[in-house]
């Protein structure tokens, strides 16, 4: 049994072998663009909604569909570029 201070690493995430590197695909242009897709969302939504209005339930389910719907494109990305194992 594990104890409480050492955090048991699925085996997925291990190196095959002992002196295997772990791959990635986390490279810098990917988190550049990351980033800069984040800031660049962070900023469309304080442009498009600083004048303060009562938000209707339309505009909520519209912004709610527009915020989930961008991680799951992510993930559908991920997944037909990089496989079921990295997109899962």
């Amino acid at each position: 049994m594990p104890s409480v201070l050492s955090p048991v690493v699925p085996p997925a995430t291990l190196p095959a072998e002992p002196g295997a590197a772990v791959s990635s695909i986390g490279t810098p242009t990917l988190w550049a663009v990351s980033l800069g897709a984040v800031a660049a969302l962070v900023l469309l939504d304080f442009l498009l909604t600083r004048r303060p209005h009562e938000v209707s339930m339309r505009e909520a389910l519209g912004w709610s569909a527009f915020y989930v719907a961008l991680p799951v494109a992510f993930g559908g990305w991920l997944w037909s570029q990089h496989g079921t194992t990295v997109g899962v």
